[in-house]
């Protein structure tokens, strides 16, 4: 008798555990669709390499905004299809867009962005609810790496500087709205960078997926920066009037009229991660090949 109903509560646990896993699976699926697709976050890091300058909505922004949305949300969620117990650290990741989020639109003051903070805070609470290792959320990593540290540290620097200045011309811009969203989306965008980067140092499981996308979400936007915004496109534009091709966050001298001057500060705030970031991926490699 005994034996029998062991057998019939194993059978339970398994079935109820098989049912949390297809509910966690189709959830997951469902937010990669909407937030990767449906709201862009995937598409806008591949289109942004093909748009035109159209004022403060232009590539810049869409990229800043596919980085966000797309590599650091979007990855950390798709990643979860495939052995999500050994992927906590992934999830962590998703979570780290809502205070990037909040941070970001305080320090440009625009609630705007207070929205799909709202919206992200109840659908990553119910699929850290079914996560299969949801007890380890709040675990401490085994122990913290230094050369991440330090190599996210001095990445750090510019990128809140960058993230400092998008806010201050969030504040300075007298509209459209939405352009004053993206604004604060892009200093919401650098901070995440950064966290995400911060996560991987603490070394939970799965570290070496944040420590990617933290490094990708640089490279990407550096090679953006490289190819197409330091070349008199840096993504500024205070000290000049706004309009036409004037704008995508370009910075127009008063003294040398409507002539597109680069920024080499807020240029280099991207390209300086980006390298960093390949020592980045080198040091997570080498450091999980010590630990097997």
């Amino acid at each position: 008798m005994n034996l029998y109903a062991s057998r019939s509560a194993n059978a339970a646990r398994a079935s109820r555990s098989r049912s949390w896993r297809i509910a966690f699976n189709v959830w997951t699926a469902i937010l990669v669709a909407v937030f990767g697709v449906a709201f862009f976050g995937l598409t806008s890091v591949v289109i942004a390499w093909f748009e035109d300058v159209e004022g403060v909505a232009g590539p810049v922004t869409d990229l800043g905004y596919g980085v966000l949305f797309g590599i650091i949300l979007t990855t950390g969620l798709l990643v979860q299809l495939r052995l999500p117990e050994r992927k906590i650290a992934a999830v962590q990741q998703t979570f780290l867009v809502i205070p990037a989020l909040v941070v970001g639109s305080a320090i440009a003051s625009d609630s705007q962005n207070l929205v799909p903070a709202l919206i992200l805070l109840p659908a990553l609470g119910i699929l850290l609810a079914l996560h299969p290792s949801r007890e380890e959320f709040f675990r401490r990593g085994a122990a913290l790496s230094r050369t991440l540290l330090a190599i996210t540290v001095i990445a750090a620097v510019p990128l809140i500087a960058y993230s400092v200045d998008m806010g201050a011309q969030a504040r300075d811009l007298a509209g459209p709205q939405h352009h004053v969203q993206r604004l604060s989306t892009m200093a919401a965008m650098a901070l995440a960078i950064v966290l995400t980067g911060l996560l991987a140092v603490l070394q939970t499981r799965g570290w070496r997926i944040p420590a990617w996308s933290a490094g990708v979400a640089a490279i990407v936007f550096g090679a953006w920066m490289g190819r197409r915004g330091c070349r008199g496109r840096c993504p500024v534009y205070r000290g000049g009037r706004m309009g036409g091709q004037e704008g995508e966050g370009l910075r127009v001298s008063r003294v040398r009229g409507a002539r597109l001057v680069p920024d080499p500060l807020i240029c280099s705030s991207f390209i300086v991660p980006a390298s960093l970031a390949l020592v980045t991926q080198m040091n997570a490699t080498q450091e999980g090949l010590s630990a097997r």
